[in-house]
């Protein structure tokens, strides 16, 4: 994160396993933690799409890194919050990278 983010510009909180909710063998994120925020400028960036799959609109998913030098993943999400750094509502922005549908898939095939 400190390489992503190293002014602390885009990246305001973080959310490790600490702060899951454990189901089964799966760790959920659930923004209701956050009482006093709205829940519109949110986002989660994970590599489990299972991990904020309460919270598909403000969910954006990274492929795990396992040392392939050409994997730019990062670099995109980088790019696209500094594009939406300024909404009103992330929601809107994230649910048009599909998640649903992806995660649905994710369900049939689990």
């Amino acid at each position: 994160m400190e390489l992503l983010d190293p002014e602390e510009k885009y990246i305001a909180h973080r959310l490790y396993r600490d702060s899951c909710i454990t189901k089964g063998k799966f760790y959920l994120k659930d923004l209701r933690i956050f009482k006093n925020r709205n829940i519109e400028t949110i986002i989660i960036v994970d590599n489990s799409i299972v991990c904020f799959s309460g919270n598909l609109s403000n969910g954006i998913y990274v492929p795990s890194y396992i040392g392939q030098c050409n994997d730019n993943s990062l670099e995109l999400v980088v790019e696209f919050l500094k594009r939406i750094a300024n909404s009103e509502n992330v929601q809107k922005e994230l649910d048009k990278l599909g998640l649903r549908n992806l995660y649905k898939q994710f369900l049939e095939r689990n």
